[in-house]
């Protein structure tokens, strides 16, 4: 692979993915929130958080229309109502 990280070894095939993953070995956080000044390494962990002072809730459950901030919110949501009904229908 034609990117691999001096620190860790790790290789990348993609150059955008290789300087992503450099974020990681440093302590920069180069998008901060306009509301709260928190900062992060990603844009689009900086987007998610966002909604916090949005109250947007762009994710929604189809079965019961609960809405979430985020889609792994919603996931584990519905990994927890999924595993009571099974335990419900076995038990």
């Amino acid at each position: 692979m034609p990117y691999t990280c001096a620190i860790c070894n790790k290789s990348f095939t993609f150059q955008q993915s290789y300087h992503k993953h450099l974020l990681y070995h440093s302590d920069e956080k180069p998008h901060s929130c306009n509301e709260c000044g928190r900062a992060f390494k990603e844009l689009s962990t900086l987007h998610n958080h966002q909604r916090i002072h949005t109250g947007e809730k762009p994710w929604a459950c189809e079965t019961c229309g609960q809405c979430y901030i985020g889609v792994c919110d919603m996931l584990v949501y519905a990994c927890i109502n999924f595993k009571w009904e099974i335990r419900n229908h076995f038990f």
